[in-house]
């Protein structure tokens, strides 16, 4: 059986190999919300807590810095799902007023974690993560994805989904080092950061004002 590590969703296999998976994804999440040093923890205290064995470990993960991205990644997406189906659809204002502040808003309220790990030895896997889904999410649920796939291959497509998902994303980390007051609060921030991506993707006012594809309706 062939288990994926380089992935941060779950593995798509046997039921067991998916409960193990996720019980060291939750055993990791648990370090965190504990305010520890995700990079301190060693393999063995992790599969003790997760009450699996090492071999198991290594089934899904490389190492430590591996599962510490999978699980920054998992609350990522957690991040994501909290927005209701119904606020989905709507023009890249609705987009940014919904996700980015539901996004910027969750790591602000958790800054000293994230930035712990992205102080420490998973920070290039970390970002490298944040950077590929914020680009799926651009791409294909957000009402700049038309705009990105205009007139390109696939390939340039999620080149330039990338190139924001990257800029988007460093400017978020040195925002988690601010006070988040005056221009970095999170409003300013939410503001700030929906006019960047939008400028930056070239979209024009048809694109950004044009519905973000619901479920089921993202791009190649």
């Amino acid at each position: 059986m062939t288990v994926r590590n380089d992935s941060s969703t779950t593995p798509q296999q046997d039921p067991r190999a998916a409960r193990s998976y996720d019980a060291l994804i939750q055993a990791m999440l648990a370090v965190l919300r504990r305010g520890e040093d995700p990079a301190a923890v060693s393999i063995t205290e992790i599969v003790k807590a997760a009450k699996v064995s090492r071999p198991t470990f290594y089934q899904h993960f490389a190492d430590v810095p591996d599962l510490i991205r999978a699980a920054t990644l998992h609350r990522l997406e957690s991040i994501f799902a909290r927005i209701a189906a119904a606020e989905l659809g709507g023009t890249w204002e609705d987009f940014a007023r919904a996700k980015l502040r539901i996004l910027l808003g969750a790591l602000q309220s958790d800054a000293e974690t994230y930035l712990r790990v992205l102080r420490g030895p998973a920070a290039a896997r970390v970002i490298r993560g944040v950077i590929d889904f914020l680009a799926d999410q651009l791409l294909h649920h957000s009402p700049l994805g038309t705009a990105v796939t205009r007139k390109v291959s696939n390939e340039e497509a999620h080149a330039r989904a990338e190139f924001l998902g990257a800029g988007a994303t460093w400017r978020v980390v040195t925002w988690l080092e601010s006070d988040f007051t005056g221009s970095n609060s999170l409003d300013e921030m939410v503001e700030r950061l929906a006019a960047n991506i939008l400028l930056a993707s070239g979209a024009t006012s048809t694109e950004s004002g044009a519905a973000a594809p619901r479920s089921g309706e993202g791009l190649p």
